[in-house]
């Protein structure tokens, strides 16, 4: 089996959920089928038929900023990471991903609706 891409996106407050999982569908061309809600399906639901090439799954953060996250993953050859900006310019708002630079696990890389990039942290929920 192929290693998947993958990569975790923090949805801010300000974005719905339903335009999220649009803006995740047709920037990632990832089927809207193969998006599902962590809170609500057990994982082995999710893949009953079979490992999808292309998945996301989004839960509840619990954080005031970003209360969405995306686990997305991808195996057939297109890395997420790669249209984080894209994808920041289709929700119209900001989004977060993880710094794997940073020893710290609160640590983000902020990508702002104003196409700046900032380094921060997220609160533990």
């Amino acid at each position: 089996m192929t290693k998947p891409y993958g990569v975790d996106i923090y949805i801010s407050r300000d974005i719905d959920l339903t335009d999220a999982k649009l803006a995740v569908s047709e920037v990632l061309r990832l089927p809207v089928d193969n998006i599902w809600d962590g809170d609500a399906v057990a994982i082995g639901e999710m893949l009953d038929d079979g490992v999808p090439d292309s998945w996301a799954v989004f839960w509840k953060t619990g954080n005031i900023d970003f209360p969405i996250k995306f686990d997305i993953e991808a195996i057939d050859g297109r890395d997420p990471r790669l249209a984080i900006g894209d994808l920041r310019r289709a929700l119209n708002g900001d989004i977060a991903i993880p710094d794997d630079s940073s020893e710290n696990p609160f640590a983000m890389i902020l990508f702002k609706e104003n196409g700046t990039i900032e380094k921060t942290f997220m609160d533990e929920a």
